[in-house]
């Protein structure tokens, strides 16, 4: 339905920012679609690694859910992908990180999005919304990782 693309440039060394980014619970830091979010189980490594399960409170239109995402691959400090599932959406989020010349950290965040059961029917209308969403959470990311 919706891939979302959405790139940021932060000053703070890459393995930081991927240990930061990669532990889904901090999700609700820094993205405003996220009320609450909290792991309910590790992962492989014994925190963010492949097999952690996180739980996550959504608000989208107004209206609040609840999504589990998964880590299904943790090659630290360059790539993370998560897959979510909720009642009426599933997501494949994929987030890249290298290194800038600077000493900094590129961030490359792929948002796959696709409504499940009747919510496939308003697909169409939510295109901007989602894309919205996407530009906000970036920006709340490069601002949590900038810091105070």
């Amino acid at each position: 339905m919706a891939v979302l693309r959405e790139i940021i440039e932060v000053n703070m060394p890459v393995d930081e920012a991927f240990a930061a980014v990669a532990d889904f619970s901090a999700s609700e830091q820094w993205d405003p679609g996220v009320v609450k979010a909290r792991r309910v189980q590790p992962g492989g490594d014994g925190a963010s690694g492949v097999g952690a399960r996180y739980l996550l409170t959504v608000t989208f239109r107004g209206k609040e859910s609840e999504m589990v995402y998964r880590t299904t691959t943790y090659e630290a400090p360059h790539r993370v992908v998560l897959e979510g599932a909720g009642d009426k959406i599933r997501a494949v989020d994929t987030i890249e990180f290298e290194p800038t010349t600077s000493g900094g950290t590129r961030i490359s965040y792929t948002a796959d999005l696709q409504l499940i059961g009747v919510a496939k029917v308003a697909a169409p209308f939510l295109g901007s919304a989602f894309t919205t969403m996407g530009h906000d959470a970036l920006e709340g990311m490069r601002r949590w990782l900038a810091g105070p």
